[in-house]
C-alpha cells in the first residue's frame, strides 16, 4: 500500500492529466474483462481452504488449469469480435493483446496470493506484493523516461505488464508443480458453482467504481478523466488500507465462524469500524494538502472531488464487513444480486448527473450508491439470512460520527487552524482507543493464562 501511495506523485508529475486518464481507462477495462475471462474463480480459493483442507494445493492447481482453458476460449471469442471490441473499448490495437494477457496474469496472481494468504504465509504475500508494486513503478519510470518519452502511456502500461507477466507465470508454475492436478471434476464443479454467481456481482462492483470514468471520458474528455481518476486513487487508499487489514484477519475470521465462535469476530469487527471511522476523518481533514503534496499543479482541481471519495471509501469498508458474512455462508448469489442492483442504480445516476456536473456529479453519485448498498447488505444479513455480526447501533454511531465531521469539514475547509485542531484531536482519540484496546487484550490474555 505504501508504494501505491508513493507512486501517485511520481506519475502525476510524469504524465499529463490526459495521459493519466488513458491509463486509468486501460485499468478499467482490465477490471471489466476479469469476471468474464476468469468467472470469479480466484474467489473460490478462500472457501476451498475449508472445503478441501487436506488437498488444498491440488485444488489450486486444478483451478489454475481451468482458468487457462477459459482464457484460450476467451481469445477465440475476442478474435471473432475483435473489431467490435476495439471500437467499444477504444483501446489501441497494439495494446489490446497486452490487456487480455494482463487480465489472465491478474487472475492467476489473485489465486496464488489468495492461496498463500489462507495458508498463513503472510510474509510471502507481503514480499511478493512489495516487489510487485516496486518493480512496476521502477519499470514504468525507466520506460517512460528512456524508451517511450514520446508515448508515455505505453511506457506506464508496459512497465506494469512486465511485472504481472513474471509474477503470474512464477506463481502458476509453483502451484501446478505443488498440486500436480490439471483436471478434477469435483474441484471444478465446486469452483464454478461457488464463483459463477459472482460474475455479475464482480462486474457490477467494477462498474460501480469505474463506469463513471468511461462516461466522464465520453462527455468531458481524457483530461477530466485524469483528474477524477487521481482523486479516486487517492481517496481509495483508505479502502486499500482496510482491504489489507481484512486480508490479514479473514483466515482467522473464517475459522472462528466455521467453529461457531462468533463472539471474538463480533468484537474484532467493532474495533475495525471504530478505527476506520477515525482514520476516515484524519484523511478527510488533510485531503487538500494531500492533493497538493502528491500531484503537479495541473491536478489540484481534484481537491474538490476528493472529500466525497474518502467518505465513499468509508462506506465501502462497512460493506466489506457485511459482504464477508455472505461469502462465508456461501450466499454468493445474494451478494451478487445486491451489487447488481447497486450498479444499475449507480449507472442511472451517472447518466443523469455526469453530463450536468461532470466529475463532481460522479463523486457524489458514488457516495450515494455505496450508502444505499450498505443498508441493503445489512438488511439482508440481519433480516433474511439471520446472521448479523455487528449491531445496527454500532454502525449508526459510526455513521453519525463520520457524517457530522464530514459536514463540518465543508464549513471549515478553508481554515488551516480549525482543520488542524480537529485532525489533532482525532489522532489523539485514535491513539488512545488503540492503547485501551491493546491493554484490554493483554488483560484478558493474562486472565486466560491464570485459569
Amino acid at each position: 500500500m505504501s508504494l501505491n501511495f508513493v507512486s501517485i506523485p511520481i506519475f502525476t508529475h510524469l504524465l499529463t492529466t490526459g495521459d493519466y486518464g488513458v491509463v486509468s481507462l486501460y485499468t478499467v477495462w482490465i477490471g471489466i474483462l476479469t469476471p468474464f475471462i476468469g468467472l470469479g474463480l480466484h474467489l473460490s480459493v478462500f472457501r476451498a481452504k475449508i472445503e478441501y483442507q487436506d488437498n488444498y494445493e491440488k485444488y489450486v492447481s486444478s483451478i489454475v488449469s481451468l482458468v487457462f482453458g477459459l482464457f484460450l476460449l476467451s481469445l477465440l471469442i475476442f478474435y471473432f469480435f475483435r473489431v467490435e471490441i476495439l471500437i467499444a473499448t477504444k483501446i489501441p490495437d497494439e495494446l489490446f493483446f497486452l490487456l487480455v494477457v494482463q487480465v489472465l496474469m491478474s487472475i492467476l496472481i489473485s489465486i496464488g496470493l489468495g492461496a498463500f494468504q489462507f495458508q498463513y504465509r503472510y510474509r510471502v504475500v507481503s514480499i511478493l506484493n512489495f516487489l510487485r508494486a516496486l518493480l512496476s513503478v521502477l519499470f514504468s519510470i525507466v520506460l517512460i523516461i528512456y524508451v517511450f518519452s514520446d508515448n508515455k502511456v505505453n511506457g506506464r502500461i508496459l512497465g506494469g505488464f512486465i511485472v504481472e507477466l513474471i509474477l503470474g507465470v512464477g506463481l502458476t508454475t509453483y502451484f501446478i508443480f505443488k498440486g500436480r492436478v490439471f483436471f478434477n471434476y469435483s474441484y471444478w464443479k465446486f469452483g464454478l458453482v461457488y464463483s459463477i454467481p459472482f460474475i455479475f456481482g464482480s462486474l457490477s462492483f467494477i462498474l460501480n467504481s469505474q463506469f463513471d470514468r468511461i462516461l466522464i471520458n465520453e462527455y468531458m474528455g481524457s483530461s477530466e478523466t485524469g483528474l477524477y481518476s487521481f482523486a479516486y486513487s487517492l481517496g481509495m487508499l483508505l479502502l486499500l488500507l482496510g482491504v489489507s487489514v481484512k486480508q490479514a484477519i479473514n483466515p482467522w475470521v473464517y475459522e472462528k465462524l466455521d467453529a461457531k465462535d462468533k463472539k471474538p469476530v463480533v468484537k474484532l469487527y467493532q474495533q475495525f469500524i471504530c478505527v476506520f471511522s477515525l482514520v476516515t476523518i484524519l484523511m478527510l481533514y488533510i485531503s487538500p494538502e494531500l492533493v497538493q503534496l502528491l500531484s503537479a499543479k495541473d491536478f489540484w482541481n481534484s481537491a474538490n472531488i476528493l472529500p466525497w471519495i474518502v467518505v465513499a471509501a468509508y462506506f465501502q469498508l462497512l460493506i466489506l464487513n457485511e459482504q464477508e458474512t455472505q461469502m462465508f455462508l456461501k450466499k454468493t448469489a445474494v451478494n451478487s444480486f445486491i451489487i447488481v442492483i447497486g450498479a444499475i442504480f449507480n449507472i442511472v445516476l451517472n447518466f443523469i448527473f455526469i453530463p450536468r456536473y461532470g466529475s463532481m456529479g460522479a463523486a457524489i453519485t458514488t457516495l450515494v450508491t455505496y450508502v444505499a448498498m450498505f443498508f441493503c447488505m445489512y438488511y439482508v444479513n440481519n433480516s433474511i439470512l439471520k446472521y448479523p455480526l455487528v449491531k445496527m447501533k454500532c454502525y449508526i454511531f459510526s455513521i453519525a460520527y463520520v457524517s457530522t465531521f464530514s459536514m463540518l469539514f465543508f464549513f471549515i475547509k478553508d481554515s488551516y487552524l480549525f482543520r488542524g485542531c480537529v485532525w489533532g484531536l482525532t489522532l489523539l482519540v485514535l491513539l488512545q482507543y488503540i492503547r485501551s484496546e491493546r491493554n484490554n487484550f493483554l488483560f484478558s490474555r493474562n486472565q486466560q493464562e491464570k485459569t
